[in-house]
């Protein structure tokens, strides 16, 4: 991790020691125990076209951007039997944010790798 020095142990059981520069880490505190973070003074990320992440919005869930209408709420409206026009109507989207929310869904699922574990 770039700007954050470790000092390797010369013999396994020993600490390590991680100094972390107060530069690397914004809106963070530390003291020799932990690091505390401000996360509510970070701003969003977009992660997907029409996708935002805000750690003051639904603890940081994908949302779709300009509202608070979590993705998850949206795709699980339409897999729980409701039309794209009854979606959109329910929480004030348009047709082009509830599409990116459908296609940040299939972009997680191709992301994800499932592995049988045998049996048969």
């Amino acid at each position: 991790m770039e700007g954050v020095p470790v000092s390797v142990p010369p013999t396994p059981g020993v600490a390590v020691r991680i100094s972390l520069q107060r530069t690397a880490v914004p809106h963070c505190t530390m003291n020799e125990k932990a690091i505390f973070c401000d996360f509510y003074k970070l701003t969003p990320m977009e992660i997907a076209p029409n996708i935002v992440t805000d750690a003051s919005i639904h603890h940081g869930a994908p949302v779709i951007a300009g509202t608070r209408v979590p993705v998850s709420i949206a795709i699980g409206s339409l897999a729980g039997g409701m039309s794209l026009e009854e979606v959109m109507a329910e929480y004030e989207l348009t047709k082009e944010q509830v599409e990116a929310a459908l296609a940040y869904a299939a972009l997680l699922v191709a992301q994800t790798a499932a592995v049988p574990l045998g049996g048969g």
